[in-house]
């Protein structure tokens, strides 16, 4: 995805999780291992091994005259480590948590996403995008990086391009673990094909310090999160969800951003999607 002409990325939640968030002014980074869909960490590692397997049978044939090709044969191992890993990927207790991740979209009044991340109504707040690049860098001990999400095939291109660099062009045994383990740490930004219209960015931190990891509530459970304090000048706008209340929500949202201390420099708007609880 070219973020060259993004300008604000849209969080979207409830009531509940706007209030947090003015009120803290920060932003959560849930562990990824505890989203909502854990399908998709499934579906990221089942990607990198396919596709690690794929560049083993293509560049096999292509050097089949070499008695032995330690960069392939290390590549093969590992793309079978990986498959075997994918029926037993829980957490293990006790063990820190390797990425935190919070989401975005590019659009900021998408009707799938009112109805899978705001309740069917909810608001939108419309972060600066500079803003959210000044997040980036080391954080919590850990780092910190916002990227576009890769779909389907763009997934597939990406970590063939990645496994390219690694294990064909630029085979280095001294650094090759690391390039494993960030290559895994991408599994949180590799998504199905058909969730393409999301057009989700992600803020994702890396091997935070286990001291900065906090608990939520979630329902009748608990999740692990990191804080992420924001700039003052972070959120530029809300966005109240389709409904039937939406003028008396948006005359709420403005006194939450008043009464938080945002004042004057926060649009406040309704969605126009058509849809209704």
């Amino acid at each position: 995805m070219n973020t060259e002409n993004v300008r604000m990325l849209w969080h979207y939640t409830d009531a509940n999780g706007l209030l947090g968030l003015l009120r803290s002014r920060e932003l959560w980074a849930s562990s990824v291992e505890y989203m909502n869909d854990a399908e998709e960490l499934m579906f990221g590692r089942r990607v990198i091994a396919d596709v690690a397997k794929e560049v083993c049978r293509t560049y096999g044939r292509s050097h089949e005259k070499d008695a032995y090709n330690p960069a392939l044969s290390d590549l093969r191992t590992w793309a079978a480590s990986v498959s075997g890993q994918l029926e037993g990927l829980e957490p293990d207790p006790g063990e820190p948590m390797a990425a935190f991740a919070t989401s975005f979209s590019s659009n900021g009044d998408q009707l799938s996403q009112w109805r899978g991340y705001a309740n069917g109504s909810g608001f939108a707040v419309g972060f600066d995008f500079v803003a959210l690049r000044e997040l980036v860098g080391d954080r919590c001990g850990g780092v910190c990086r916002l990227h576009p999400i890769c779909y389907g095939q763009d997934a597939r291109d990406f970590v063939e391009r990645f496994i390219t660099h690694s294990w064909v062009n630029y085979w280095d045994p001294a650094s090759i673990d690391d390039a494993k383990e960030n290559l895994l740490m991408h599994t949180s930004r590799l998504k199905h094909g058909a969730f393409n219209e999301e057009q989700e960015h992600r803020l994702i931190v890396l091997n935070p310090n286990v001291e900065s990891v906090k608990v939520r509530v979630r329902g009748a459970g608990l999740v692990p999160y990191l804080p992420i304090p924001l700039s003052s000048n972070a959120i530029k706008a809300v966005r109240v969800g389709p409904g039937n209340d939406q003028a008396l929500q948006m005359n709420a949202a403005v006194i939450a951003l008043q009464s938080t201390g945002f004042v004057g420099d926060v649009e406040v708007s309704v969605s126009e999607a058509p849809f209704r609880n």
